[in-house]
């Protein structure tokens, strides 16, 4: 008996809440130091997310998109310690036909091996006409 209760303790434990990501509106994007180039994308203009005041160490490790999503995520190592150096920086998001994309933001600290946390994330949507 004691068995079976350690077992189902233990798999509760192990459980992981699903993470929930914060939706800011487009319009707000620059408070989070964000913008999308152009301003007002066509279909077919090459698109772009710029991240302001990104400390240099984040590495952009994934871009994809899946219909009209689209997921961003950058990793860095806060066991490394290194000093955050400033700079802006440019995500493609690519040729976009008409429709209106959601973008998913991930900032993850990958010091624990195995598993990452995110420490920032929000997404938000903006029409392609």
């Amino acid at each position: 008996m004691l068995f079976v209760f350690a077992f189902f303790w233990g798999c509760s434990a192990t459980t992981v809440e699903p993470e929930v990501v914060q939706e800011v509106p487009f319009s707000e994007l620059a408070g989070y130091k964000m913008k999308i180039l152009p301003m007002a994308p066509m279909a077919g203009n090459a698109v772009t997310l710029v991240v302001y005041e990104d400390c240099g160490y984040n590495r952009l490790t994934l871009v994809q998109r899946n219909g009209t999503i689209i997921e961003i995520e950058k990793q860095f190592n806060s066991r490394m310690m290194l000093p955050c150096m400033l700079r802006n920086d440019t995500i493609q998001l690519g040729a976009l036909p008409m429709g209106t994309y959601l973008v998913v933001y991930k900032l993850q600290d990958v010091a624990i091996a195995n598993k990452p946390k995110t420490t920032f994330s929000l997404s938000f949507r903006f029409p392609v006409l």
